[in-house]
């Protein structure tokens, strides 16, 4: 550019300050383009391009160049030449067109920050058109560029890919709730329920910029929901229509007890705004993040109450002359309704999922009705909830990348477990990165281990595999894993959740050997290693000094990660005990260490199945021994919680307790695996060993998360009179014998059980499971079957269920239709 000279003619200054910011907006986007894998030629001239592109169109100076410069009538033709460009460079052509999409964006932040390089070199150029930098003064220009860097933030690539939010996003829907007075009922005299009305919100928050009498808003959703997409979207909208100056900050850049001054030296040091934001003018502040600052400990709700009287100070202290102030605040829904009476109902937005409610549910949406499931009444006057956006997203998505695809792909949508991940428009991006991938077949019953696992294998093998450098290096694949493994696993001790502290991770995880590897991955997580893995987060949140925050997207990969690592330490236990001269007591303290005080939960207990349920027979059978053993060890000597020094007797019970269930679920997972019945030795009083377990695991002053796994153990001629055996997993157990009169089985699970010459009598068996269950001379008097599943049920007879005391609700096996219809017709009597 200093060959132009300062003299040089307008037109000829212009076209070379438009070469110059094209050329540099064409090389970022080409840069990035290679570094994700999109071109496989080294994009290093690009001048032809740029040079052909504008004398092939009619280039004229105006107004518009430096006011709404990606909306130039040229620059589609521009576009054009650089698709065709990067499909020389290895693109294909749906890629190319996607890229040269984004380059409008990139081409405006680039024109600005050209002619802040040089503006006396540009002088005659502006001179020239009478822009409106010659009307504003200087603060005004850096406004305009910051507007820019908004609007061209929209056009970064998502995770890696060619295409850009700003090509890929759907408008979000939403609603406010409406709360019924005390004791209110309907006209119907129904129970008056909260009523939740449904809006588009970027459309309800357009309105409310308008109302004059309502300053704050506040978003929320739940992690991964796009309430973070949604305030780059609508903040770079409004910003653009320069009826409003914008900022958007993180709210863990700023200091909660000096909003004000934070606000302004956030936006001098990190946007060039070097005026006071707060003088002149209509300002929107959108802070976004509120729940980062309640990651911290019990400190953090009290950080977001100052936060929101920071925000109400600064709306009473802008004076009437000095134009409106409108802040709009997003955070997550447990936070908020932590905050409770301090958020105005109506003044909260709630987002909503690409899918409200089951696809069985389509149209009845459209009016309002009561959700008793949700516990409120729709209000949805516009049929917002029938449309499923999960269509939308797949259809634009497979228009970017080139796919035949009218909506939703059938293998995901034909798998409830991947349609419910659908709903949430980052997940969403996390099965596209899956199925592009091809290394795992999506399908109705494909398990979300698969997925997680294939998101991680992903992860390693483009940002720390593949010959990475610097502090990317020398973090193996294994120790890649195990941390995230030990991670999922401090989230399940500490009680669950999304978030935890790196501190947190170091003090429940507690791998010393593991430290340095832990420090390079924050590290490398920090340089932007992780952003391939939208499901996962790691960043620094809070103010300078606090600990690091690892925050998931979704609950169940911290739970998936947590089963991985308890698999894991199964593994462990049963190399340690192949050891010479090993201890049981020493290896059952570590795994009493490991599963901590918190009760295995269901979804973890689902994710175990299908970990142990994928590892080779001869491998789950060496498990199942030993953990036959350590059991024993356990009912013979106990767990050995005391060895741990805690503070109370209830934590070491507690820590018994939850190490005694993990550990049986895990045995049972293994006997089913390599289908193996499990015997275990409980000592000469077998029966009163056996009632002490299921109290432990039951009852006894602790309610487990699961209910009781017995499945495949050997309980022949047990004495489990009048036990408690509520939903208890008994699938495959060896019951031969057993004495089970008055037991209260109801809802257990029994199928393929052996309950031949079992003693049934007088048992609770409503609700239960006997699918190909072993029914030969069990003694079924006065049982309660009814609801009770019995078909497929083997050696069943009339004379056994004649004998039953009830039967309302069983399924029968098909011979005996006669006798469930006429319990039904006794029923209906």
């Amino acid at each position: 550019m200093a060959s132009l000279g300062r003299d040089a003619r307008p037109e000829v200054l212009g076209w070379g300050l438009l070469a110059q910011s094209l050329g540099c907006a064409l090389a970022a986007l080409a840069v990035e383009a290679a570094r994700n894998g999109a071109l496989t030629a080294r994009p290093d001239e690009h001048a032809e391009v740029v040079e052909e592109g504008l004398r092939a169109v009619e280039v004229r100076l105006g107004p518009d160049l430096f006011g709404r410069p990606r909306d130039l009538d040229w620059l589609p033709a521009v576009q054009d030449r650089v698709a065709a460009w990067f499909e020389t460079l290895g693109a294909d052509a749906a890629t190319a067109r996607t890229l040269a999409g984004r380059l409008p964006g990139y081409f405006a932040l680039a024109l600005h920050q050209v002619w802040a390089a040089a503006p006396n070199t540009f002088g005659p150029v502006r001179d020239a058109i009478d822009t409106p930098f010659t009307r504003a003064a200087e603060d005004e220009r850096r406004w305009r560029v910051y507007a820019a860097r908004l609007d061209a933030d929209l056009d970064l690539p998502l995770f890696g890919e060619a295409y850009s939010l700003r090509q890929l996003y759907q408008p979000l829907r939403g609603y406010w709730e409406e709360r019924p007075e005390g004791g209110r009922k309907r006209d119907d005299g129904e129970r008056a329920l909260p009523v939740r009305h449904v809006v588009d919100l970027e459309t309800a928050l357009d309105e409310w910029l308008d109302d004059v009498g309502s300053p704050r808003r506040i978003v929320c959703g739940g992690p991964g929901s796009g309430k973070s997409s949604l305030a780059k979207h609508w903040a770079a909208k409004v910003a653009a229509s320069e009826t409003w100056r914008v900022l958007l900050i993180p709210l863990h850049l700023l200091d909660p007890g000096e909003l004000r001054s934070s606000i302004k030296s956030t936006a001098r040091s990190m946007h060039g705004i070097t005026g006071d934001p707060f003088e002149a003018g209509n300002l929107l502040l959108v802070l976004d993040g509120l729940d980062e600052l309640a990651v911290q400990g019990q400190s953090g709700l009290e950080a977001a109450v100052d936060v929101l009287n920071g925000v109400d100070r600064l709306i009473g202290q802008r004076g009437r002359d000095m134009g409106t102030i409108k802040v709009l605040v997003g955070g997550r829904n447990r936070l908020i309704e932590e905050l409770g009476s301090r958020c105005e109902r109506r003044g909260v937005l709630r987002v909503l999922p690409y899918r409200q409610g089951r696809r069985s549910d389509a149209g009845k949406e459209t009016t309002r009705h009561r959700d008793l499931e949700e516990g409120c009444e729709w209000s949805d006057p516009e049929g917002r909830l029938a449309h499923d956006q999960r269509e939308d997203w797949w259809r634009a998505r497979a228009g970017l990348t080139g796919e035949d695809l009218a909506g939703m792909p059938p293998e995901i949508a034909d798998n409830p477990r991947l349609a419910d991940l659908a709903r949430q428009p980052l997940l969403n991006h996390l099965l596209a990165l899956v199925r592009a991938g091809g290394c795992i077949r999506l399908g109705p019953e494909t398990s979300l281990n698969a997925v997680y696992a294939d998101l991680l294998e992903r992860v390693w093998t483009r940002s720390w595999g593949g010959g990475q450098r610097g502090a990317l290096q020398g973090l193996s694949v294994e120790d890649f894993n195990l941390i995230f493994e030990e991670i999922g696993l401090a989230l399940w001790q500490k009680g669950g959740g999304r978030s935890i502290t790196a501190a947190e991770v170091e003090r429940l995880a507690g791998l010393p050997e593991l430290r340095a590897a832990f420090e390079r991955f924050q590290q490398g997580a920090e340089k932007g290693g992780l952003g391939l893995l939208a499901a996962f987060y790691f960043r620094e949140v809070g103010l300078k000094g606090q600990d690091r925050v690892f925050e998931l997207t979704h609950k169940s990969f911290g739970e998936y990660l947590a089963a991985r690592r308890l698999v894991r330490l199964v593994k462990e236990l049963d190399e340690d005990m192949r050891q010479p001269r090993s201890s049981p007591e020493v290896v059952l303290l570590r795994w009493v260490r490991g599963t901590g005080t918190t009760g295995l939960t269901h979804p973890i207990a689902e994710f175990l199945r299908e970990e142990i349920a994928d590892v080779d027979e001869t491998t789950a059978q060496s498990w199942h021994e030993t953990l036959v053993g350590l059991m024993n060890a356990t009912l013979r000597d106990g767990m050995p919680a005391h060895e741990l020094r805690l503070a109370t007797y209830r934590e070491v019970e507690a820590y018994a307790l939850h190490a005694e269930g993990t550990l049986l679920y895990c045995l049972n997972r293994c006997a089913a695996r390599c289908s193996t019945k499990t015997t275990l030795d409980f000592g000469d009083e077998r029966g009163w060993a056996i009632r002490r377990l299921l109290a432990r695991l039951g009852h006894g002053g602790h309610q487990p998360a699961l209910p009781i796994t017995l499945e495949q153990l050997d309980l022949r001629r047990a004495d489990l009179r009048r036990a408690d055996l509520r939903g208890a997993d008994l699938s495959g157990a060896h019951l031969r014998g057993a004495h089970l009169r008055g037991a209260h089985l109801n809802d257990a699970y029994l199928s393929g059980a052996d309950l031949r010459d079992a003693h049934l009598n007088d048992a609770y068996l409503s609700g239960a499971d006997l699918r190909d269950a072993h029914l030969s001379g069990a003694d079924l008097r006065g049982a309660d079957l009814s609801g009770a599943h019995l078909r497929g049920a083997r050696n069943l007879t009339r004379k056994q269920i004649l004998a039953v005391r009830e039967l309302e609700g069983a399924k029968l096996p098909p011979e005996f239709e006669d006798l469930e219809e006429a319990s039904s017709q006794e029923d209906d009597r």
